[in-house]
C-alpha cells in the first residue's frame, strides 16, 4: 500500500532564486519577484523547509522519466484515491534503478537524510497530470518518520502549507522543474501540505503554469514524532 496523509510543516531561510527556476514557463515571473522561493518565509520555522534549485539536469530528468514511465504509462490517471488525498494521479514504488539513476536517488537520500539515516527501500514515484492536484495533508507517521524529500520533474508547481492548529498560518512555495525540497521537523508535522491545481496555482501573484509533473519522493521510516509536536499531533488520522 502507497503511504499518504495528513500533517504538518517548517522551513528553513530560503535561497536566492535562480534565473533557470522560472524557465520553462508560460507567463514567467519578473525577475524583480524573485527574491525567495517563499511567499511568506516568517511563517515557517528557520531550517525546517529548503528548496534546492536545479537539483538534477534536464538529461537527468528525462532519463528518471523514461525509466519510470515505463512501470505507470500503461496505468490510466485515477481521480478517487483511495485515502482522498490526490486527485488525478498514477504512482508506483521502485527500488531498483539503471546505474545512472541510482547515482541520482543516492545524491537525493545524501543530501536530505546524509549517510547515517536508514531509509524506506522504495522511492515513491507520483506521476501528477497536468489537471491533477494534491489535496491539504500531513504523511502519517505510521508510514513516514521526520523528513520527507522530493524531486520535481517537467513541470513548475506551487506547494501551499497551512498549519494545523492556526490555519492563519499559510505560505505559499515556489518549486521549480529540477529542484529538489526537503521538509522536516515542525514543517513536516505541524502543517499540511497541498499542492495547488492550475487554477490556483499562483506565486506572489503571477500564474504557474502547471503541466504534468513527477515527483521522486524519499522518506523516513515511521517513528515517534517529537515529544513538542505530539500534543498536537493525531497519529490515528488517515494516511496520505
Amino acid at each position: 500500500m502507497l503511504l499518504r496523509k495528513v500533517l504538518s510543516v517548517s522551513i528553513s531561510s530560503p535561497s536566492p532564486v535562480l534565473l533557470s527556476c522560472w524557465r520553462q514557463q508560460t507567463n514567467p515571473i519578473p525577475r524583480r519577484a524573485c527574491s525567495g522561493f517563499f511567499s511568506s518565509p516568517s511563517v515557517l520555522p528557520a531550517g525546517s523547509f529548503q528548496v534546492v534549485p536545479d537539483f538534477v539536469t534536464e538529461a537527468e530528468e528525462e532519463s528518471l522519466v523514461d525509466e519510470c514511465s515505463r512501470y505507470v504509462e500503461h496505468l490510466e490517471y485515477e481521480y478517487n484515491h483511495w485515502d482522498g488525498v490526490i486527485c488525478g494521479y498514477r504512482e508506483t514504488e521502485k527500488s531498483r534503478w539503471s546505474e545512472q539513476n541510482a547515482s541520482v536517488v543516492e545524491r537525493i537520500r545524501d543530501k536530505a537524510f546524509g549517510n547515517a539515516v536508514v531509509l524506506r527501500p522504495r522511492t515513491h514515484v507520483l506521476d501528477l497530470s497536468a489537471d491533477g492536484f494534491i489535496k491539504p495533508h500531513v504523511d502519517s507517521v505510521k508510514f513516514c518518520g521526520d523528513t520527507i524529500a522530493g524531486l520535481s520533474l517537467l513541470s513548475d508547481c506551487v506547494m501551499r502549507l497551512t498549519h494545523e492548529k492556526t490555519p492563519e498560518s499559510v505560505v505559499d512555495i515556489f518549486l521549480p522543474r529540477f529542484s529538489l525540497y526537503i521538509m522536516r521537523g515542525d514543517a513536516r508535522y505541524l502543517f499540511n501540505h497541498a499542492i495547488l491545481q492550475d487554477d490556483e496555482s499562483f506565486f506572489r501573484g503571477r500564474h504557474v503554469k502547471r503541466h504534468r509533473r513527477i515527483s521522486f519522493i524519499c522518506r523516513q521510516p515511521s517513528s515517534t514524532p517529537p515529544a513538542s509536536v505530539l500534543p498536537n499531533f493525531n497519529t490515528t488520522s488517515s494516511s496520505s
